[in-house]
């Protein structure tokens, strides 16, 4: 036990700041018991004031913590938004978090990046789910358009060029390089359109 209690402080010191920490070291202290406050004060290095500060901080209730912005000021909470979102939080982290489970903080090894590409992923799936249901009572075929690979959502005149380039490609089989740079560079419109495609020799 004592060994997986190191290697638990080890792992998450790195990845939390001052607050973070001493938090979840006071969370950690607690799970103990009896002298869990000198063993975890051994193992992390940190003060024994610095671990029951942390214990403090975590019974007492979010409202008393400190706010960044007054009541009412800011955006909207995110849980005011998507109700769901602490759930589908905890359903990602469950099997990656650390502290004490009597008390409500949890501290996890996924990162909010993490984290936030799967949220993107589920809200990607539960869309097309909820397009397609709309396809099937509505009886009317719907067509979702999608960026080319590589291509910048960022970038407008991407986005203009790869719909006269895709019509004149036609799904032409790419053999070559040359085949590529001749599609592209044969792309006109009506309108006075063309395009300059050369092979970039840099590598």
């Amino acid at each position: 036990m004592y060994t997986e209690l190191v290697e638990k402080i080890e792992q998450m010191m790195p990845i939390l700041n001052e607050k973070q920490l001493r938090r979840y070291l006071g969370s950690e202290a607690e799970a103990l018991g009896r002298g869990g406050i000198a063993i975890v004060s051994k193992i992390s290095g940190k003060s024994r004031n610095t671990i029951v500060a942390g214990i403090k901080e975590n019974d007492m209730p979010e409202n008393d913590m400190e706010r960044i912005r007054k009541s009412g000021g800011g955006r909207n909470s995110i849980k005011e938004k998507h109700p769901e979102i602490a759930a589908e939080i905890e359903s990602i982290v469950k099997n990656s978090t650390f502290g004490n489970p009597e008390n409500q903080l949890a501290y996890t090894t996924k990162s909010t990046r993490k984290i936030k590409h799967i949220l993107n992923g589920r809200r990607n799936r539960l869309f097309k789910v909820k397009l397609q249901q709309f396809a099937d009572q509505s009886c009317i075929d719907v067509h979702i358009p999608h960026f080319p690979p590589g291509t910048s959502k960022w970038n407008k005149v991407e986005h203009m060029l790869f719909y006269y380039i895709s019509s004149n490609w036609r799904g032409q089989p790419l053999v070559s390089i040359e085949t590529i740079i001749n599609l592209i560079g044969n792309t006109t419109t009506t309108s006075g359109l063309k395009v300059i495609c050369v092979k970039d020799e840099n590598k």
